[in-house]
Formats: structure tokens, C-alpha cells, sequence
């Protein structure tokens, strides 16, 4: 995007995974021709979060991770803010660190947040204190009896390593801070009304005064849904009021200045009985979450709510805890929070059967969250929920029907099993919404506040549009952004809500 006289960012980030930041001296950059502002810490609002308010736009005082920004500078190009950072003076005070979330939790880690117990908080944040920012709990039955009476006990360790989304589309934000007071932003984002909240929250702007515009972006996976770059870009933008600033990140600054996903350690132990029945199940895990936390608090529940895996624990005790490390930011990433403790079940499942000589299949089949089972946070399992059994008897035949491969003596072929379960871990009352409008010509336009980012909604929301109307899917036009000033309120476009959140919203508008 191009925009008449606009203005460019670059990002000087800190090469310290931990370090104070004693001083900073900006004055040579300044005065480099073409260089319109140099901002740090200093001069931007903070610190915000809706969980957890623990970060800054800008390090201030002192960087939590290697590429957290401690300078920006806007510029008539790329390449002369680039080459005003150089002369950005920075004296750093180096600390110790921890990247794994053992190290961060062992006796004398370095403490990340010396401040955290006086942060603001959601009321279901429950800091503990010095790295932990949330405990999360799930308990059920008597877990420590189950053990006592197992014919078999398993336990182990799992780490489930950091990683990055890599979506084709690098980061991008382009926003102007008008002369009214009012903001105007274009984001690769999946949540534009996340965005425009924290707008309002660090500038203290009314909602009416805030335009996010998110147009068709190029992949997401939870990687765009949190708030990475666009805090920063409003404070830019604000310091140039009148004038467009963008800045758009190369692919090595998505790695290490925008939000990760993954970063669990866990440690899980099972009891069951000679009969393949699951007893009782311990674990802890422990969410390396990061320079800051807000929306991995998020994460850790996933983590809880998901604990158990797809099977039904009559004795449970699980305890998870997020944890700061001095890596990028942990948020979205698909799964949220399940990969990490389904690993650690499944490698324990695996193991309980080979223990009692059963079948892992027949093992699983015995525990899976049938129709009338309870789940580890007490829901009843009902048929719409899904057959879960039926799915692994079915795979289960195709996967064991030929023991032998007919390809030849030297062909290998392994074999696994494992089962999923899906926990959303967003409010239960989030909103979506649509507006569907009949022209005079008998074709029918679509707004909608959901995001395309090549996962299909707008196909499939036009698909339900011309089925409850009863008219062809070639007169239905969905519009290709989303603009917060004028669309439809959409919570965010995550967790595979988009077809039923926003589907639901469509058969209502069309019975309307």
C-alpha cells in the first residue's frame, strides 16, 4: 500500500535476551536529513494488556528477549531509517537469562518482571509471583488414591519446542494519526477489533475515533490474531500527526519480533489398571511464555481445559503454570495450548499399554470420551460433541487391515495412534455479526467482520448466504475487507469459529 508523502519505520532491536537498558542516545539520528522521528521507550504509553498489562510498545528500562524494540525511527524511506539506527547509541547492562521455563522456574533464575505482583490484571489471572504469572488448576476426584490402588504406573517429561508460524505474508501496518484526533489503521491482522480496543486503551481515543482496516491477508494461524506490531505503529504514527507511517517487517524480524507459539514443559504421570481402564492422572506443565504474557494467560487454560487429552479420568490433578522466559512473546498458534499436553498423554498412553500387553488402539477405545462420559472439567459428553469412537475404530481398520507391506522386503512401515480433542478456550459469549443487504438488482451483498486469510470464510459464508436465501452462490458478493468504523462487530477470526460463529449470524440475518 501507497499512501501520498507516507513515512517509513525501521526497528532497532535489542541484541540481549536480558539486559537493562542504562542509557540511550538518539540526538545523531535526529539530525540525519530525511529522519522525522526517533522514539524509544521513553516516549510512548504503556504498559497495556487486557490480561495482563506487561508490556510496552517500546523496551523501557529494560529488554526481555533478543529483538524486542528499544528504538524506532521514521524516516522518508527504508533505508534512511536504517541508516539512522546505526547511529543510535545504546549502553546496555547485560543480565542472566533463562530461555527453557525449568531454567526460569529453577531456585536463583533471574526474575523477568520484578513488578508482576503489581501489574494490572483480569480477574482470572492468578500471579504467584517472582517468573509464574498464572496458576491455572483442574481438579477431579481423588487423584493421589487412584495411584495407590493402579495395577500400572506411568510418568514422563515432554518439551514441546518454540516455533513460528511463517505465514507468507510478512507483518505489515501502515497508520495515520488525523488532525481531528482520530486514527486510521491498515493491518495484517485477524482480530482489526482487538486492534482498535488497544488503540483506545493506549491513546485513550473513543471507539468512534479508531478505523482498522484489515484487508485480505496472507495467512494468519493465530500468528496475526494477537497485537504485534500495530501498538508500536499507532505510537508512530501519533508522533507524526498528518502523515502515513508503515512499517513492514522482513522475515528474520518475524522471527524474533513478533509473537511465537508452542514453549511447553511437561511432566505427567498415569495410573491404570490391568484391565486397560485410566485410573488417575498428575501432571504439571509449565508454558515458557516469554518477555511478556498477555495472551499467553490464554494459552496456559488451553493447557488445563485440554489436560486430559480425548479420554475420560475419573481421578484428576493437573496444575499449570505460566512461566516468563527471555524469548519473543508465546500467543496464538494452532492448537493453542493442546499439542503440548496431548504429547505428553499420548506418549504415557502409549507406554501404559505396552506395560499391561493391550493393544494401544483396544487401550485407547476403552478411555475415549464417549457419548455419557465425563471430561476432566466435568461436561457430559453428548452426540454432537462427535463420535470420537467410532473416528478411531474406523482408523483403526484402515491403519491395521494389511500387517504386511506389499512392496517389497526392504519397505518399513510404522505405524501410530493417536487421538485429538478441541477445546476452544474463548469466551463463551463472544459475538459475531453480519449485515446482508438485497440490491435492486436482485444480487446480495455480504458485510461481515470476519477475516479471509486464505482458510475459505468468505467462500463458505457466501455458500450459507445463497442457501438460506434461496438464490444462486453467483449473486452473493462478500465485501473483501473489513473496516471497524462500518462492518459488522466480529470478535476475532480464531479457534475455528469463523463458519459457526459468523455462519449463525448469517441464517439469522437471512431469516430476517
Amino acid at each position: 500500500m501507497k499512501f501520498p508523502g507516507m513515512l517509513h519505520a525501521k526497528v532497532l532491536r535489542s541484541p540481549y535476551a536480558h539486559a537493562n537498558i542504562k542509557d540511550i542516545d538518539i540526538s545523531e539520528a535526529l539530525k540525519q536529513p530525511g529522519v522525522f522521528a526517533v522514539l524509544t521507550g521513553e516516549d510512548v504509553p504503556g504498559p497495556f494488556g487486557g490480561a495482563i498489562a506487561d508490556q510496552y510498545p517500546i523496551a523501557k528500562g529494560k529488554v526481555r528477549f533478543a529483538g524486542e524494540p528499544v528504538a524506532v525511527a521514521v524516516a522518508v524511506s527504508e533505508r534512511v531509517a536504517h541508516e539512522a539506527l546505526k547511529l543510535v547509541k545504546v549502553d546496555y547492562e547485560p543480565l542472566p537469562f533463562a530461555i527453557h521455563p525449568k531454567d526460569a522456574i529453577a531456585e536463583g533464575a533471574p526474575i523477568i518482571h520484578e513488578k508482576l505482583m503489581e501489574y494490572r490484571v483480569a480477574p482470572y489471572v492468578n500471579p504467584v509471583g517472582k517468573n509464574i504469572y498464572q496458576h491455572f488448576k483442574v481438579r477431579k476426584g481423588e487423584a493421589e488414591e487412584a495411584f495407590e490402588s493402579a495395577d500400572a504406573v506411568v510418568e514422563g517429561e515432554t518439551w514441546f519446542s518454540y516455533i513460528h508460524h511463517v505465514q507468507l505474508e510478512p507483518h505489515c501496518a501502515v497508520a495515520q494519526y488525523n488532525l481531528d484526533g482520530s486514527m486510521t489503521m491498515y493491518s495484517t491482522t485477524q482480530a482489526p477489533f482487538v486492534v482498535q480496543n488497544c488503540i483506545r486503551e493506549l491513546h485513550e481515543l473513543p471507539l468512534s475515533k479508531i478505523q482498522v482496516i484489515a484487508p485480505y491477508i496472507g495467512g494468519g494461524f493465530g500468528g496475526k490474531s494477537d497485537i504485534t506490531i500495530e501498538a508500536l505503529v499507532s505510537c508512530l504514527a501519533k508522533a507524526v500527526p498528518g502523515r502515513f507511517v508503515r512499517l513492514l517487517l522482513t522475515r528474520e524480524e518475524m522471527f524474533i519480533g513478533t509473537n511465537l507459539g508452542r514453549g511447553g514443559y511437561c511432566k505427567y504421570k498415569v495410573a491404570v489398571s490391568k484391565e486397560g481402564k485410566i485410573l488417575g492422572m498428575t501432571g504439571e506443565s509449565y508454558l515458557g511464555s516469554g518477555g511478556n504474557a498477555e495472551y499467553a494467560v490464554n494459552v496456559v487454560t488451553g493447557m488445563g481445559l485440554a489436560g486430559t487429552g480425548p479420554y475420560e479420568v475419573p481421578n484428576l490433578k493437573l496444575d499449570v503454570y505460566g512461566v516468563y522466559t527471555n524469548v519473543p512473546p508465546i500467543g496464538a498458534s494452532r492448537g493453542y495450548g493442546h499439542p503440548e499436553v496431548h504429547l505428553a498423554v499420548e506418549r504415557l498412553l502409549e507406554k501404559a499399554a505396552q506395560k499391561i500387553g493391550m493393544n494401544p488402539v483396544e487401550f485407547r477405545l476403552k478411555n475415549l470420551l464417549g457419548e455419557g462420559k465425563i471430561n476432566g472439567i466435568g461436561q457430559v459428553m453428548k452426540h454432537h460433541n462427535g463420535n470420537v469412537v467410532l473416528c478411531a475404530q474406523k482408523v483403526a481398520e484402515e491403519l491395521y487391515k494389511n500387517p504386511k507391506p506389499d512392496k517389497g522386503e526392504n519397505i518399513l512401515v510404522g505405524r501410530g495412534f493417536t487421538a485429538y480433542m478441541k477445546t476452544p478456550c474463548m469466551p463463551s459469549n463472544v459475538q459475531s455479526s453480519v449485515l446482508i443487504k438485497l440490491n435492486s438488482d436482485g444480487t446480495v451483498t455480504l458485510a461481515t467482520g470476519a477475516i479471509e486469510m486464505g482458510q475459505g470464510t468468505y467462500t463458505t459464508l457466501a455458500q450459507i448466504t445463497a442457501e438460506a436465501l434461496n438464490i444462486p452462490f453467483e449473486k452473493v458478493n462478500v465485501t473483501n475487507k473489513v473496516d471497524t468504523l462500518i462492518s459488522p462487530y466480529e470478535w476475532q477470526t480464531v479457534a475455528s469459529h469463523g463458519t459457526w460463529g459468523t455462519g449463525n449470524a448469517v441464517l439469522l440475518a437471512a431469516e430476517d
